[in-house]
């Protein structure tokens, strides 16, 4: 079996192992944790239910007492309880969808269930408003026994029947998704059943107190009104308090167990106990009241009040509710530990594995450290080293593959080798050509403009001179002296432009912080002083300094306001503007005038020496090509925009020289 082969088979088989593992404990865990989840829902649901129904007897109590004491009601205790009741429901309404979405509840049910509830909460505040806004006693009474016929009690009842029926319901779901990890049976459930006996022992204890804040309030209104509905009403709620007694008892004997915390179970038996004993007592006052009938003495109804007051001054324990929030945790944190032991167990099987692999491995990192020593010598330029490996293995083919690799590369270098060599005696031929062809290109050029020079001048003077005296004469030797005369002065700018070119590529440049303000003012001034224009006007800042060559600079800007001057329009003051902007690349500058411009399609590239000599006064001349050639010297460039009658506007910029002047 191969190498890779080998490699392929362990990983496959560790992948396999490893993934059904890990899909055991991630599904597990995630049935656990969302029943878990589902069943916190619901219960918090419960409680907030519970919650709802104790305050709104809270609030009963305390508007009948403040009553039968013709006291002022309490309107800030009214709007807190008001407020936390509305909290309540608002998070209920919230968190509605998510326990839809994870099957905490049942949407349809729940749903009408809860919004008839909030539909009598409301009518229930409005009654509550009624009582807080009442001009006199009469309508505060109509008010205030309003809310004693109120319908949200019973609508409450249901819906906590509601919830713990989806409460236990959960349970059964939880303690079910529970059997998915055997090693978690025995505990999570034992927990899970604690929850719900606590949660159960909550509820009915809410049930208690809540009835018997109504009781408190019903005697009140009666001890008021004597009313016999009143009265009817209460016999009603004696039935109930006496069934949730019962209920509540047996709830806090089934809490008690010897996996349970007994001193805290064993404190709310007696207090469930006290409020049974209490309330015992208070049967025997009520069946004096009702023997009665509509007219007990008031000596009796005084004792009546005051025993049920000391009852409803009890509360449900913080620590069973305590105790709820803290056996769900221990089911979330046995579900997590599970989650770690799997994973511990994942690891050591990982690193079993790990080991056999490493193991098997070691010829492998052995002939690596092999290879890796040969490919350094090959890349060190030892390609005269080989790689020795026994076996029959892809690394054995592959060391065999670079040794051949390294034989042509060992050849390639010495054929290169000998190519670089004859490369670099023929550059070094051909650059000694060149230099020679441009010293004899220069020599060249500066010889025949200078042996031009003197003829032409010669000829220039005497053809002037003959053309002067002939000039009343208009025969065919004027004509001919004219066309003599032309050629001349043609042929003397020609060799002008050459000398100044000639001059302008061979000048060292001495580099130097030049003032192309000043410079354009020096030649607007010369021009102006040998051809003067009325109203000429030159527009440029006090100062534009760039580092170049002071007299090459110089030379390029008078050549741009000589062109600008000789393609002035004659029938407006000329005006010459330059501005430049100074950037990371060098300078960037702008030189335009008004002048009569020209067409560029007609002229073709102004800036060719060979296409600008010998032009006429309208057109661009060699100027522009020796201004060019002096801003390419400075590692920048030119262009010119223009149209007949328009101006022209020449852009150029200058970069750091390509040449440094000794």
């Amino acid at each position: 079996m191969t190498l890779r082969k080998r490699i392929i088979l362990q990983v496959l088989l560790l992948a396999l192992v490893l993934g059904g593992l890990t899909c055991y404990l991630l599904v597990g865990t995630w049935r656990i944790n969302s029943r878990l989840s589902a069943f916190r829902q619901s219960t918090s649901a419960l409680l907030g239910i519970a919650d709802i129904q104790l305050g709104l007897a809270h609030e009963l109590r305390a508007i009948w007492t403040s009553l039968a004491v013709d006291l002022p009601i309490d309107r800030e205790t009214l709007e807190a309880s008001g407020a936390l009741i509305d909290q309540t429901l608002e998070n209920l309404s919230i968190a509605a969808p998510t326990m839809v979405e994870r099957g905490a509840i049942e949407s349809a049910d729940w749903r009408q269930r809860f919004d008839q509830l909030t539909q009598l909460h409301r009518l229930w505040r409005r009654h509550l408003d009624q009582i807080l806004t009442a001009s006199d006693r009469d309508q505060l009474n109509e008010a205030a026994r309003l809310l004693l016929e109120d319908q949200i009690f019973p609508a409450l009842d249901g819906l906590l029947r509601h919830g713990a029926g989806q409460a236990r319901k959960q349970q059964d779901q939880l303690e079910e998704a529970l059997g998915f990890f055997p090693w978690l049976q025995g505990s999570a459930r034992r927990l899970a059943r604690q929850v719900e006996a606590d949660l159960d022992f909550v509820v009915a204890g809410n049930q208690v107190y809540t009835l018997l804040n109504r009781q408190f309030a019903l005697l009140q209104a009666f001890r008021a009104h004597k009313s016999k509905t009143d009265l009817g009403r209460l016999r009603l709620l004696l039935e109930l308090t006496d069934e949730s007694l019962l209920d509540w008892h047996r709830q806090a004997l089934r809490r008690l167990g010897p996996s349970q915390e007994e001193n805290e179970r064993q404190l709310d038996l007696r207090q469930v106990e006290t409020v049974k004993n209490g309330y015992e007592l208070l049967s025997e006052l009520y069946q004096g009241v009702l023997s009665f009938g509509d007219q007990p003495s008031a000596d009796l109804l005084d004792s009546l009040v005051a025993e049920i007051e000391t009852l409803v001054q009890g509360s449900l324990r913080p620590g069973v509710l305590s105790s709820i929030r803290n056996g769900i945790e221990a089911i979330h944190d046995q579900t997590s530990q599970s989650g770690h032991f799997g994973v511990l167990a994942l690891a050591a099987l990982l690193v079993g594995v790990l080991v056999q692999a490493l193991v098997s491995m070691r010829s492998l990192f052995r002939e690596l450290k092999i290879l890796s020593f040969g490919i350094g010598q090959f890349r060190s330029g030892n390609l005269a080293h080989r790689i020795i490996l026994d076996g029959r293995d892809e690394l054995t083919e592959l060391a065999k593959s670079l040794n051949r690799m390294a034989e042509d590369l060992e050849r390639t270098r010495r054929d290169l080798e000998e190519a670089n060599s004859r490369l670099e005696w023929k550059v070094a031929e051909r650059t000694r050509l060149l230099e020679e062809n441009n010293q004899e290109l220069l020599a060249f050029n500066h010889m025949v403009s200078h042996d031009l020079r003197n003829p032409l001048s010669a000829v220039l003077g005497l053809s002037q001179a003959l053309y002067e005296k002939a000039r009343g004469d208009e025969d065919e030797s004027q004509v001919a002296l004219r066309h003599v005369l032309a050629g001349a002065e043609k042929m003397d700018r020609i060799i002008n432009a050459l000398l100044a070119l000639s001059r302008v590529s061979s000048q060292p440049m001495h580099l130097d912080a030049v003032d192309l303000a000043e410079c354009a003012r020096r030649s607007f001034a010369d021009m102006q002083e040998r051809h003067p224009i009325a109203g000429a006007e030159l527009v440029v800042p006090e100062s534009l300094k760039v580092p170049g060559a002071p007299d090459l600079l110089f030379l390029a800007i008078d050549h741009l306001v000589r062109q600008a001057w000789k393609m002035a329009d004659p029938n407006r003051p000329l005006r010459i503007e330059l501005s430049c902007e100074t950037g990371p690349e060098g300078t960037c500058c702008l030189l335009r005038d008004n002048g009569s411009g020209f067409d560029p399609a007609s002229v073709g590239d102004p800036f060719d020496l060979r296409l600008s000599t010998g032009k006429g006064a309208g057109l661009p001349g060699a100027g522009l090509a020796i201004a060019a050639r002096i801003f390419r010297r400075h590692n920048g460039d030119i262009r010119v925009e223009s149209s007949p009658g328009q101006g022209c506007r020449y852009h150029f910029t200058i970069g750091v020289p390509k040449e440094l002047g000794a």
